[in-house]
Parts: C-alpha cells; sequence; structure tokens
C-alpha cells in the first residue's frame, strides 16, 4: 500500500508494517504554506481522541523500569519535550495542530523505547531481554518498540493516519548508524529531514536541566547497559566521549532549527541547556566532589574509578547481611503439570498471575516476597504466625493444589536472599506438602495456635543434615 503526494511516499505491507523508509506524507519538510501541511492536517479531520491519558499512562508503565537509563522518567521526558516543541511550532505557524495528530505524536513520543533491551541493538543485549520473534537481530531497537507500539495503537482505534505518523515518529529516533552494526544494517538511510522527525531526535537527547543528572545518565548508557560503542576504559575517555556527545546534540539542534525555519531550541532554552553543560564538563575534572560524583556512580554499576583515571570493572557489591530471627514461608504447585499444560506463553501469563496473587496476600499479611522459583514464591515474616496465617489465606483463596511449607530461625538476611538451615528445612517442607497443606516443624504448635491454627500430631520426616525430624500439618477450615 503506499500513500503519497507526488513528493513523498510511505511503504507499507498487507499488514501495515513499516517496509521502507521513507517520509510520512506532508510532513513538515519545509515552513508551513508549501503545501505539506494543509495536506498532514487533512489528514486528522474528525480524528476525535478516546482516553488517551489513560493509555499513555499503560505506556509509560510497560516501559523497563529496572534499566540504567531507558527508564519510564525518560519515556516522560521525551514526550514533555516533544509536546513542548510542537506547542512552540504551533505557536509560531499560527495554527492548531488537531487532537488526532497530537494523540498520535504525544503516543509516539512516550513509547519510542517501549521495548528497548538496554542496549543499542538486540544483537548486544542479555538473551532474556530479546523477543523471542523470527529475525529480531536483524531489527533495530526502534522497529520493534514501532511494531509494540502499532498493537496499542490498534488496540485503541487509532486511524491509519495516525498509526502511520505514530510509525514515523518512533522510526525517527533509530541511533548507532555510525557503528560498526549500525553500518552492516544500513541505518544511514534512516534520516529524518522534516520537523515531526528531528523533533524525536533532539527531544531523545535533550537532557534534564541538572548538568550533575545528565552526566550521571551518560554513565548509566555506557556502563550500565549496552552502548553501540565499545566502553571507555579510562576517565578522559568517558569526558571525550561526552564531548562528542554534546557536539552530536549541537547538530541535531541546528538541522531542527533549520527545518522548523525558526530558532525553535533556543526559543525552549534548550540552546543554553547545551551551553551550561559544556561550560562545566571541566568540572569534573578540576574538583573533588566532581570526581567523587562520577566514582560514586560508576561504583554502583559494578565499577571502579582509579586515581589514574582508569575505569576496572569489579563487580557490583552486594547488599550488606544482618543475622535476624525470621519466618520463611515457600509455597510450590504440587503436580503442575495439567494446571500449565500448552504452549510456554500460556504457561507463563497462568504462573505470573498466581505469583501475583501470591505476592499481593503476603504483602498484605505483612510479609516480603524475595523470591520466585517457577510456579511459587519464597517470603519473609517477622514471626511465624504471621506466615501461618498468610498461608491459610494462600490456601483458601486459590484453586490450586499448593504445598506450603513454613520454618523460623535465626538466617543471614539481605534485602534480595536469606541464608541458613530455616531456609534449608522450609525448601525440604515445601518439597514435601501435599496439595492445599501446610507443613511446619512441630516446635511451632505455639506460633500455630496464636495464628488461630491447630496441628495435626507430629509425623517424622528425614531432612538430611538437619536435627529437626518431626513436622505438623496445619489444620485449618
Amino acid at each position: 500500500m503506499y500513500l503519497n503526494d507526488d513528493r513523498r511516499v510511505l511503504l507499507v505491507d498487507r499488514n501495515e508494517r513499516l517496509r521502507g523508509w521513507y517520509p510520512l506524507p506532508g510532513e513538515l519538510a519545509t515552513v508551513a504554506g508549501s503545501g505539506g501541511l494543509p495536506l498532514l492536517l487533512s489528514g486528522f479531520e474528525g480524528v476525535v481522541p478516546s482516553d488517551f491519558s489513560q493509555r499513555l499512562a499503560s505506556a509509560f508503565i510497560a516501559t523497563r523500569n529496572d534499566a540504567d537509563y531507558h527508564t519510564q522518567q525518560h519515556n516522560e521526558e521525551v514526550a514533555a519535550n516533544g509536546w513542548e516543541a510542537l506547542d512552540a511550532c504551533a505557536g509560531e505557524y499560527g495554527i492548531r495542530w488537531p487532537d488526532g495528530l497530537v494523540e498520535a505524536s504525544i503516543a509516539a513520543l512516550g513509547q519510542h523505547d517501549l521495548g528497548h533491551p538496554q542496549a543499542t541493538f538486540f544483537i548486544h543485549a542479555r538473551f532474556d531481554r530479546v523477543p523471542a520473534i523470527a529475525g529480531v537481530q536483524e531489527m533495530t531497537v526502534e522497529q520493534y518498540s514501532a511494531m509494540l507500539a502499532d498493537e496499542r495503537a490498534r488496540q485503541a482505534g487509532f486511524t491509519v493516519h495516525q498509526r502511520w505518523l505514530e510509525q514515523y515518529w518512533i522510526w525517527s529516533s533509530t541511533v548507532g548508524a555510525a557503528s560498526e552494526q549500525g553500518q552492516r544494517m544500513g541505518l544511514s538511510r534512516i534520516r529524518p529531514a522534516g520537523v515531526f522527525g528531528l523533533i524525536m531526535r533532539v527531544s531523545d537527547i535533550v537532557r534534564a536541566d541538572e548538568f550533575t543528572v545528565g552526566v550521571n545518565r551518560s554513565i548509566g548508557l555506557n556502563f550500565g547497559e549496552t552502548p553501540a560503542t565499545p566502553r571507555p576504559i579510562d576517565l578522559p575517555g568517558f569526558l571525550r566521549g561526552r564531548e562528542g556527545f554534546l557536539g552530536y546534540v549541537e547538530g541535531e539542534m541546528n538541522q531542527l532549527d533549520q527545518a522548523a525555519g525558526f530558532p525553535l531550541t533556543e526559543r525552549l532554552g534548550w540552546r543554553a541547556r547545551l551551553a551550561r553543560d559544556r561550560a562545566r564538563l571541566v568540572w569534573f575534572t578540576t574538583t573533588a566532589i566532581g570526581w567523587a560524583t562520577l566514582a560514586a556512580e560508576l561504583h554502583q554499576r559494578g565499577y571502579t574509578l582509579a586515581r589514574d583515571g582508569r575505569i576496572t570493572y569489579t563487580g557490583i557489591e552486594e547488599p550488606p547481611a544482618s543475622k535476624r530471627t525470621l519466618a520463611i514461608l515457600d509455597t510450590n504447585v504440587v503436580n503442575s503439570t495439567p494446571w500449565f499444560a500448552g504452549p510456554p506463553e500460556r504457561h507463563y501469563q497462568l504462573a505470573l498471575r498466581h505469583i501475583r496473587t501470591l505476592e499481593q496476600i503476603v504483602t498484605e499479611a505483612g510479609g516480603a516476597a524475595i523470591g520466585r522459583c517457577g510456579d511459587g514464591i519464597r517470603a519473609i515474616f517477622p514471626a511465624a504466625r504471621a506466615a501461618i496465617q498468610c498461608a491459610v489465606r494462600i490456601q483458601t483463596s486459590s484453586e490450586l493444589p499448593i504445598g506450603v511449607g513454613i520454618s523460623q530461625g535465626e538466617v543471614m538476611y539481605t534485602p534480595t536472599a536469606v541464608y541458613g538451615n530455616p531456609v534449608t528445612e522450609t525448601a525440604r517442607l515445601c518439597q514435601q506438602a501435599l496439595p492445599a497443606e501446610i507443613l511446619v516443624p512441630a516446635r511451632l504448635r505455639d506460633q500455630a495456635a496464636a495464628a488461630g491454627a491447630t496441628l495435626d500430631p507430629p509425623s517424622r520426616a528425614e531432612f538430611r543434615g538437619l536435627s529437626e525430624d518431626e513436622t505438623s500439618a496445619v489444620r485449618y477450615q
């Protein structure tokens, strides 16, 4: 399918997937009044935005928040930057953007990194962050994000014009063309020339107004994620890269101003930000606090900044452990194969729904879920009484055949794990528990009574290497 105005063409396949790189019809390649602007506006006449704010919030939430740079906050800032630029253009041109155009544009700005794997290219991403679809290694991250955003747009009832525009915005954010992988993929052809595409590119790289925030995010991009080019090995290399990046930002701003036909980036204050960034770059090399700031940011990502400027990977330190008396609770779906039979996608969805329900119950019972294993969880509580009450609620709230093991004792605790004999004991109790059964050591009889439950008579169990050899099942209604 082609749509054209004799100058600009967008090529779309039978599934309306973008296959060629051509500007969208009527995009502002020249100043308003050239004939392109009226065509673009006419394509959005009569488009009524639906529940846009809710969908945009959903897109923000869907962004990976465990990333170091490409986070929900980044997407929110890009959307805010883009809207600010669109608003300035409307004022300069004396027009009002159609609601449907604004909806599609902000949706694209806010979702441009929806499928980002914390690497510039999928080929460099950690395996568990690469989507399991054919040919993904040959796709750009932006193309995959555009596909995800288009599914949302389709479900939201976007018109074809809106969907095409959203695709164009997101594809315009493609980066890495100068890298070896980018050259192999021919990314130099993905280069927007009009205002919308250039707003996307500049909005994506204009940092927060606070200088140190921008530098810290550069550290996150270079050392917390996998960039297109090799990581710097010393402080001078990092600072040269930062200077090069600021030069790149200036070049993109120059092109945007030229396409817009007026000093857009200066009017938005983006030029002033760039000037402050450059003026203060020397601060990191000439002041003790600047050096310490860099060192601290690198340390959080497992890197050490030596006095001579070398940057080496030393590993991320484990959080400090403390000795505590805690109750441990493990769950397991007994004979789970029939329940989760079918394709892995179905297993994943059912298990995830089940685990999230368990984690909510644990939180409401005053505990903390600290781990997942298959279709079960591990949780900790200040005392066995709360753990037993939680286990009873789990059993009475689920239709699945869940076995639960609970123990209590001194453990070494970190925010993400616990260690010690009570942990091993809990795991073995969970393994032995029958469907709808809660197993605890017989010594916790008083705790069960305090929780409003009773224990069956003790039965003997052999736990190799552990002194406890009597267990009891918690009786509940």
